[in-house]
């Protein structure tokens, strides 16, 4: 876990950074424009043409900080009404935000409807009041696990998820470095500047220096909870790949099918090609290729339709019966990861040896 000292040092290069000064006034501009008509006032008074329309443009372009899933657009806007009362009680302060959020997230919310998920509703939220109010998407949560905090229980409902990401994130804005007056929406541009972003990324690993130590993983489940948590900066921003996603509340870790449960399930970025990764624990035989291509092979006929689909095993290593295997077969690919012990100085103790 990265100290509040470290957190203090990246929250200030990052305001200096070329990312900041290029990209901050235009999200405040677009602050400004969206906030105009996500208001209660302002969605009572639109016509449904207007509010569709206002609708559809926010959600085209995620206001250049977040992906939307195209395939739920015209769905979340099919009966006009059910989406101005929903936002009508998303944005109604007089109830919980607690409850409010769950009534909109959770499936079996009183106001959900099929494709608004944390992502969505948060982005309402914050252009509706970003002083009270923090985006949460996954781009959120990879900065968190960043700075090494676990903001939440995976059992929690969505409202109480939510409430805990403001607390957190309203530390990072109010309590580390107030002197920065950072904004709710630099936080989230932040999170992601650490997690995605070459000069972000670059930066943590200037801080934490560290000695390696290179042991045996300890078992599959452990990895596979560690790259699910930590997917983009381990996988998907190396290798160009997204988990897949069938709705906005799930994820192609742990994909079920009908022969058998695939590790990832992930998607090209660029081609929307499918791509299989199956997970092992020490070195990798050839069997594991044997399995890679039975789910390959159900992934082509229920889900691929007319994109390719390729194979990837990840292993800490892999015997010779599988490098013999592997070398006809084109559209798999294995690589090896380490798991690392990693060993580091404190700020105070490091400032000790200089005194």
């Amino acid at each position: 876990m990265l100290s509040d000292d470290q957190i203090r040092s990246l929250l200030s290069k990052f305001k200096e950074s070329d990312s900041y000064k290029k990209w901050h006034e235009h999200r405040i501009e677009r602050y400004k424009s969206n906030s105009e008509w996500i208001n209660p006032d302002s969605i009572k008074k639109l016509t449904d043409d207007e509010l569709r329309q206002r609708f559809l443009e926010y959600y085209k372009g995620g206001e250049g900080r977040q992906t939307f899933n195209q395939i739920y657009r015209d769905r979340i806007v099919r009966d006009i009404s059910l989406f101005r009362k929903m936002l009508l009680h998303l944005l109604n302060e007089e109830i919980p935000i607690e409850q409010r959020f769950r009534d909109v997230v959770d499936a079996r919310g009183d106001h959900h409807i099929d494709g608004v998920g944390k992502g969505l509703a948060s982005a309402f939220l914050m252009d509706f009041n970003m002083d009270k109010y923090c985006l949460w998407n996954n781009r959120t949560e990879n900065g968190l696990n960043v700075l090494g905090w676990k903001v939440y229980d995976w059992g929690d409902d969505a409202g109480t998820k939510y409430v805990k990401v403001l607390s957190a994130l309203k530390k990072l804005r109010d309590d580390i470095a107030p002197e920065l007056k950072l904004t709710f929406d630099d936080v989230d541009f932040f999170l992601h500047f650490i997690s995605a972003e070459e000069e972000g990324i670059r930066l943590v690993q200037d801080l934490t220096e560290e000695k390696e130590i290179i042991i045996p993983s300890p078992r599959e489940e452990w990895i596979q909870e560690i790259i699910e948590e930590n997917f983009d900066e381990i996988i998907g921003n190396k290798l160009g790949l997204e988990l897949y996603e069938e709705d906005p509340e799930s994820s192609g870790s742990q994909y079920q099918t009908s022969v058998g449960r695939i590790d990832f399930l992930t998607k090209d970025k660029k081609t929307g090609d499918f791509v299989v990764i199956e997970l092992k624990c020490g070195k990798a035989t050839d069997s594991a290729l044997a399995q890679v291509l039975r789910y390959m092979g159900w992934v082509k006929e229920n889900l691929a339709e007319e994109k390719n689909v390729r194979g990837l095993i990840l292993a800490e290593g892999i015997d010779d019966r599988l490098k013999y295997a592997i070398k006809f077969v084109s559209n798999v690919e294995v690589l090896t990861y380490k798991v690392l012990l990693q060993i580091a100085r404190t700020e105070a103790e490091k400032t000790g040896e200089r005194s």
